[in-house]
């Protein structure tokens, strides 16, 4: 299911792709973006039928816990070995190294972490994949099914302004500034789930929700699924996606942060 998720998140990926290199000429050409969004549907909503590759197609190191990571943060910035640390780690070629791997998807180059605060207590982590192009978060509900996992996908392209996101995520979905919740939040249920796309600090986020995770008001009626989810259990099921940054320069805060989660363990 982890490589199964990687690929889903690798065509998520691709959609913005185009848009990423295209950048000055985005607003003349759309066929492309268009393209590529089309087919990302098709792929996404019958992900089941993916045969998982047995060849990553890029580098990526694991962690299973928020605390392993930090603590990797600051080993690796001072050059030091995070092997301990690492839960797993996969990459394109089979005579890489674990240092390799880590120097690849330039671990340390981060400047902050943005953890998900929002998603309820009842869901476990299951593991911090970091690669080059993004984080993505898993958390699994202890009642659920490996296939079943809810994912927050948290993309790293430093380079691109917010607006541009902003309008590159307005022209994946075909939406405008009235189709945001709370002015932010894009919103849609799927047929596995429920999916949030936002862009905040100039970072782009991708949260899917298993169907039937939503802990929102009228459980009965959503459960049924005879209509649209009303704009106020949308704003409520905003709370999954809060986030709290890190400041990953500020090694004094990264420390504190480490006791905190050090103290809460014990």
């Amino acid at each position: 299911m982890k490589r199964l998720l990687v690929i889903s998140s690798f065509l998520f990926l691709l959609v913005l792709l185009p848009a990423c290199t295209q950048h000055d000429t985005m607003v003349n050409d759309t066929h492309t973006v268009d393209q590529h969004e089309e087919e990302f549907h098709v792929y996404f909503e019958q992900e089941e039928e993916f045969e998982i590759a047995a060849t990553p197609v890029w580098d990526e190191v694991s962690f299973s816990s928020v605390e392993d990571f930090l603590n990797a943060y600051l080993i690796a910035s001072e050059g030091g070995d995070i092997a301990h640390l690492v839960s797993g780690w996969q990459a394109p070629f089979e005579d890489t190294e674990l240092t390799s791997a880590v120097d690849n998807i330039k671990l340390t180059s981060l400047e902050a972490l943005y953890l998900p605060v929002g998603i309820p207590d009842e869901f476990e982590l299951r593991s911090i994949d970091v690669s080059e192009e993004l984080i993505l978060f898993s958390f699994l509900h202890p009642d659920d099914s490996v296939t079943e996992e809810l994912n927050l996908f948290v993309f790293r392209w430093d380079e691109l302004d917010e607006a541009f996101l902003i309008n590159a995520m307005f022209e994946q979905y075909g939406i405008g500034e009235a189709d945001l919740i709370d002015g932010k939040y894009y919103f849609r249920e799927r047929s596995w789930g429920y999916a949030f796309d936002w862009v905040y600090n100039g970072t782009r986020f991708h949260l899917g929700i298993p169907l039937g995770q939503l802990n929102v008001r009228d459980e009965a009626s959503r459960e049924n699924r005879d209509g649209d989810m009303s704009y106020e259990d949308q704003l409520e099921a905003v709370g999954y996606a809060e986030i709290a940054t890190i400041n990953l320069q500020d090694t004094r805060a990264v420390e504190i942060m480490i006791e905190e989660l050090e103290a809460a363990r014990r």
